[in-house]
This record gives C-alpha cells, sequence and structure tokens, in this order.
C-alpha cells in the first residue's frame, strides 16, 4: 500500500501544553499533584517531556515536592539530564511558565492530544488491515488487541510494586482518601472513600440523594473539587436543596422565594464551593470532565446512556458498570454510583435491601468496591426506629453490603433530616 502525505504528518501534539504543564508542576506542589492524577507521561509526545514527567509523578508519590532541585537531582540520579536538554531547559520549562492557574485546561490539551494520537495509531493499522483485504476477523482482532494494549500499558512486577509500597511507608505518606462527613462511616471504610466505584443504592424515598449531595458537600468543604452528574433532577432543583440545607429550611421555601436576602447570603455562602454539575449521559464526556476533580458523583446508574442501544439491558448495565470501574481505576479516584433496586423489595414483609435487590445485573456488585444501601424504616412504618424526633431527624439504616477491605456491616445510629439534607451520628446529633 502506498502512503499517503497524510501519513507522513507529525502526529496532533502540543509543546505549548506540555511544558505548561512541566512548568507548572514544578513551581506549584498542588498543580503536581492534580496533573498526575490527570495524566500519565506516555500522554507526553515529547520523549523528553515525557521522562521528566515520570520524575516529577515519582517525586509526588514519594510525597516530595517536585522542584527545580529535586527535579534536576533525580534526573541525575537516573542519568537521564542531558538527555531532557540539561539544566537549561528544565529551567527554561520554569520561565516558560508564569503561573500555574491554567493547569487543568493544559492537562485537559494534553490528554485530548494523546487520545487522538491512539486514536490516529489504531485507525492507521486497520486502514492497512483493510486495503490489504484481511479476513473480517483478522481487522476484529486487531481492534480488540488495540483495545486492550491501550488499557495495558502498565506493566509492573511484583518487586516494583512493593517498592512502592515501602517507599510510601518509610515515606509516611498515607494513601490519599476523602472523608464522608459522617466519621462513624469513614471509620468503618477504613478512613473514609479511596479511588474505586461506590455504589450507593435504595429504593426510592430512601434519601439517596440527599445522602451523596451531602458526601458532596463534606468533599468540596475540605477544599477538593466534586463533578456531580445529576441525571435524576436538573441542576436548578439539587441547587435549590443544597441553599435550602444551607439556610436550614425546606426546599419548598427556597423554590417560593420566601425570605430573598437569607436565600441571597446562602448563595453567598455556597458560591466557592468547587462543584460542577453535568447533565450529560455519555461516558467519554463524563471521563474528561472527571480528569480535573477529586470524587465523581453519578446520580444514577440507570439514567446513563449505553454503549450499544443493541444490547440487552442487562449486558448495557455490565458495559457500563465495567467501564465506570476503568474509569477509576485509571484515574485513580472515588467515583460514588447511585443505583435503583428493583420492585421485589415491595414485595416481602422485610423491606431491608439485600444485595440481590440491584437492579437488572449482577454485575453492580461484582464492579462495586463498596456497596452502601439506604433504609428508612419510618417510610415503611417500621415500629424500630420509625419515630421523627421533634428535631425532625429521623433514623437511617446504612448497611455496607459489601466492602471490598473490610467487612459488611450496618449502622443503625445515623439521624437525618431530609428537609434540610442533614445527616449525621446519634452523638454527633447529641451534640447538635
Amino acid at each position: 500500500m502506498t502512503t499517503g502525505t497524510m501519513f507522513d504528518r507529525i502526529p496532533p501534539h502540543s509543546d505549548e501544553a506540555e511544558i505548561a504543564v512541566l512548568g507548572a508542576c514544578m513551581i506549584d506542589n498542588e498543580a503536581a499533584r492534580m496533573a498526575c492524577a490527570s495524566i500519565e507521561a506516555d500522554d507526553f509526545y515529547n520523549t523528553a517531556h515525557a521522562n521528566i514527567f515520570r520524575v516529577i509523578a515519582k517525586l509526588v508519590q514519594l510525597g516530595r515536592r517536585p522542584d527545580l532541585v529535586t527535579v534536576h537531582d533525580a534526573l541525575i540520579k537516573l542519568r537521564r539530564l542531558d538527555g531532557v536538554g540539561g539544566p537549561a531547559y528544565i529551567r527554561h520549562l520554569i520561565d516558560e511558565t508564569p503561573s500555574s492557574a491554567n493547569i487543568e485546561y493544559y492537562c485537559v490539551v494534553v490528554a485530548e492530544k494523546s487520545i487522538i494520537r491512539r486514536k490516529l495509531r489504531a485507525s492507521m493499522e486497520m486502514v492497512q488491515a483493510c486495503m490489504d483485504d484481511r479476513p473480517l476477523d483478522e481487522i476484529n482482532a486487531i481492534e480488540d488487541s488495540f483495545d486492550i494494549a491501550a488499557r495495558s500499558q502498565n506493566v509492573e512486577p511484583l518487586k516494583e510494586v512493593l517498592h512502592r509500597i515501602n517507599d510510601q511507608v518509610e515515606s509516611g505518606v498515607r494513601e490519599e482518601c476523602l472523608s464522608t462527613g459522617l466519621p462513624e462511616l469513614d471509620q468503618k471504610l477504613g478512613d473514609g472513600l479511596f479511588p474505586g466505584v461506590t455504589v450507593v443504592a435504595g429504593r426510592p424515598g430512601m434519601g439517596k440523594t440527599s445522602f451523596v449531595s451531602w458526601i458532596a458537600s463534606s468533599v468540596v468543604r475540605a477544599g477538593h473539587s466534586v463533578l456531580f452528574v445529576t441525571l435524576e433532577m436538573k441542576p436548578v432543583a439539587l441547587a435549590r436543596r443544597w441553599i435550602a440545607a444551607q439556610m436550614g429550611v425546606p426546599s419548598q421555601c427556597v423554590r417560593r422565594g420566601d425570605n430573598p436576602e437569607a436565600i441571597v447570603a446562602a448563595s453567598g455562602e455556597l458560591a466557592p464551593m468547587d462543584i460542577r454539575f453535568f447533565e450529560g449521559d455519555r461516558l467519554p464526556e463524563i471521563a474528561l470532565l472527571a480528569t480535573h476533580v477529586k470524587l465523581v458523583i453519578i446520580d444514577n446508574l440507570q439514567l446513563l446512556a449505553p454503549t450499544n442501544v443493541r444490547d440487552g439491558r442487562v449486558e448495557q448495565i455490565s458495559q457500563l458498570t465495567r467501564s465506570l470501574k476503568r474509569l477509576t481505576r485509571e484515574q485513580d479516584k472515588p467515583l460514588i454510583l447511585v443505583s435503583h433496586l428493583n420492585r421485589k423489595v415491595e414485595e416481602r414483609d422485610d423491606k431491608r435491601p439485600r444485595m440481590a435487590d440491584l437492579r437488572e445485573s449482577g454485575t453492580i456488585e461484582q464492579d462495586a468496591d463498596n456497596v452502601l444501601m439506604l433504609y428508612r424504616p419510618r417510610y415503611y412504618g417500621d415500629h424500630e426506629g420509625a419515630d421523627m424526633g421533634p428535631d425532625g431527624f429521623e433514623t437511617v439504616c446504612l448497611n455496607i453490603a459489601k466492602q471490598r477491605d473490610g467487612d459488611s456491616v450496618t449502622l443503625d445510629s445515623l439521624r437525618v433530616k431530609l428537609a434540610t439534607m442533614t445527616w449525621m451520628t446519634e452523638e454527633a446529633q447529641s451534640a447538635f
């Protein structure tokens, strides 16, 4: 096959964005952490830039600040300093980056160009196979093998993994996790939310959206960013709930416009919180937006667009949960996935949810790292814990039905005031 001029062109990349990412990482430690959570060294087109970023990522992993000196010294130890352009080029990267303010944008550019190059390579291989009139099964195998290769770039021997664990222990750096805002739940989860998929499941009216909103609020108040994919409610409706919670009044009061001055004041208090609402239901868009936040919340699984509309519903859900699992592994961050339960719960005398009640697919249970199930006794008129106190709080049972790194356990000490989306433990409420 004779290649045309298109195949002789330099693949898409952005030297400016790559330089800006590296420079920002060396002048701002938080920018370095964000970049390492968003992109990988293999996303860089320039080999020298990729090698420099590998050093930066290693320093971040060890809890060290990747500045001009530490990066320079690390490259010397690896005997790669001359290969990346020497000390002058390291200084040049910093001089060309006056600010780290746009680090998120530059990371997105680097990631997008990397994805385009991978697609280009796959397309060229496919074109070559098609023009050679190779059998269809061979062409499909090329497509499948490329997909597998794209997900299997990093192969680590056990020895290297053990070294990483030992380095982390010796440096005193603990694995990063996010607090749910409920200390007792954090304790049961081994400190909080770690990278992986946490499913929050329940029948309608159990407070699922309220619960994940409380977690989102706790995370952003701790200084982190959250992507809230809201498919159940419009962003404006969810924001009204947040305003009402801030004011300590039912959301109907905000909808009616009661006490405009208080609403404006509460809005002003919420405005600095870094939470980003998104109404899109397609996974590629969600995955791209997820690259520059600490936590992703999707409300809910059953409303996501399937990757293949021709498949049956069970297979569609299976593909979605597998893709979400892969997203959390690739981006190394927690993802909370709200899921409905099937109607069989309503047919039983005991309405407490079970793992088998997860709607439409057993792969939800399989792909989840944690499964949290909510149950409001008062909703079903259960005698135990069914009462609501004069303060508007009621008991909610939270069953940690699955925990990959821990035991199953039920928390019966949670209290919620759904009108204001306020969640706490009984101990905390007693001091409230």
